[in-house]
This record gives C-alpha cells, structure tokens and sequence, in this order.
C-alpha cells in the first residue's frame, strides 16, 4: 500500500502489520540512523532524552523501533524532523509533536509491526 502525501499537508494516520512505503526521493545526507530502546525509560521522543541506542535524536535522522521500548511513544517537542521511519517489531502509538520530512517533499514509513501515528505529518514543501 502506498500513501502519497502532498507538500503542506497534515495527516492523521493509522498503520498496521503491513509494508506501508510512503514515496521517497533521495534529497539529502541522512544524519544518522537511530535504534529506539528508550534508554531513558520514560518513553519520549526529543533531542535531550538518551532513548536510541546510547545516542540522543537530532533532527534529520532516520529512525527505527523494534521489540525493545515497544509501547506508547510521546513527541515531547513542537516537532521531529527524520527522513525515514520504520517499525520493524512490537506495537507501538506514536503521539504529540509533528512529524516532519527532511526534505519537505518525501517522508518514507516502512512498517512491519503494529504501529499508530497520532502525530502530525508535515510535509512542509521545499
């Protein structure tokens, strides 16, 4: 199944056990590519909790969730800014904050576990 969404746009998306691919198009360096483990254990997402593999998120990584950490995630910040998000194990709901492309066009989600995104989706238009 393929979402398309369209620059300046904000969605409220619901995903589940399945491969979900949002259209990508290269358009920049990823920063880094990140691990959830909730490290912190207290489940949110921001550039100061050290909740992926021993690091903290910076804006423009691409970011992965397995079995570890699974569960309700809060995007404790205005917004996250990543390139590629993928569930790859446990169930998890993602909520608060905006979820924003790298790149202002593309945001690629690949999905092969439960997963909610009760975020915004910005595709801010570049």
């Amino acid at each position: 199944m393929n979402l398309n969404f369209k620059p300046r746009t904000k969605r409220n998306i619901l995903l589940t056990t399945a491969l979900v691919s949002v259209v990508s198009v290269a358009g920049g360096a990823i920063a880094a590519d990140l691990t959830w483990d909730d490290g912190a254990g207290n489940a949110k997402w921001n550039t100061t909790d050290n909740n992926w593999t021993g690091n903290t998120f910076t804006d423009d990584d691409s970011v992965t969730f397995g079995a570890t950490g699974a569960g309700n995630i809060d995007v404790n910040v205005p917004a996250v800014v990543v390139e590629t998000i993928t569930f790859g194990a446990g169930a998890y709901d993602i909520s608060g904050g905006n979820i924003v492309s790298v790149n202002g066009t593309d945001l690629t989600i690949n999905v092969n576990a439960d997963a909610e995104i009760s975020s915004d989706i910005d595709l801010v238009g570049g």
